[in-house]
């Protein structure tokens, strides 16, 4: 299976649009958007978004400058992953979306809170996706400060997923591994960057792609 997974889009639909055409020709099965696909947008603004993506199958969770109008719209269409999970081609994605109370954004959660939820949902079978990356890697590190989540960290060195992809810190994008899980911070469609991930079984690869 081929998956396109994309982070940050803040209504750029010029960026998004340009991302679709260098993927055009790839045999992509599902798209994946972890997050901010508006800046405090409504569902129109999501609808705008959404409507630019030619793909049968669209999984997503809202990031931190996403709204309540936009999680409603996400889950209208039966796509939203956030505190829930989803089976598709005989794999089972799980997510959590927005941020962290006391961050910029809408749509804030404890650390508690994303904790509680995703160990409920979340096991050695899963493809995990969330807006914030894991506290303390290379994925959430900017010029000054970690500012991930501590509770994604956790959830994935106890649950042990198979695959973890996130976004929310543009300049950090890359693939690490967390214990036994590959984790990808596909951020940001803004700058023009997103990734194709094949899944084979428990094979990974990945390719960055660049606008």
């Amino acid at each position: 299976m081929l998956v396109l997974a994309m982070s940050d889009i803040h209504q750029r639909i010029e960026s998004l649009e340009k991302l679709m055409e260098k993927v055009a020709n790839e045999p992509i099965e599902l798209a994946i958007i972890a997050g901010d696909l508006t800046n405090y947008g409504d569902a129109s603004d999501a609808s705008e978004v959404l409507s630019k993506l030619p793909f049968r199958h669209v999984l997503a969770v809202p990031g931190n400058m996403d709204t309540k109008d936009v999680l409603n719209a996400l889950e209208e269409r039966k796509i939203s992953l956030h505190g829930r999970c989803a089976s598709l081609f005989k794999y089972k994605f799980c997510g959590f979306g927005g941020g962290l109370i006391g961050s910029a954004g809408s749509l804030l959660f404890s650390e508690l809170e994303i904790e509680e939820k995703l160990r409920k949902l979340v096991d050695a079978n899963s493809i995990l996706v969330t807006h914030l990356p894991p506290k303390n890697t290379k994925l959430d590190e900017t010029a000054s400060e970690h500012i991930g989540s501590n509770a994604i960290r956790n959830i994935i060195l106890e649950k042990k997923p198979l695959l973890h992809i996130c976004g929310h810190v543009h300049e950090a994008s890359g693939k690490i591994k967390l214990g036994s899980t590959t984790c990808i911070n596909v951020a940001a469609v803004k700058n023009g960057q997103a990734f194709l991930i094949e899944l084979k079984e428990a094979k990974i690869s990945v390719k960055k792609v660049k606008l």
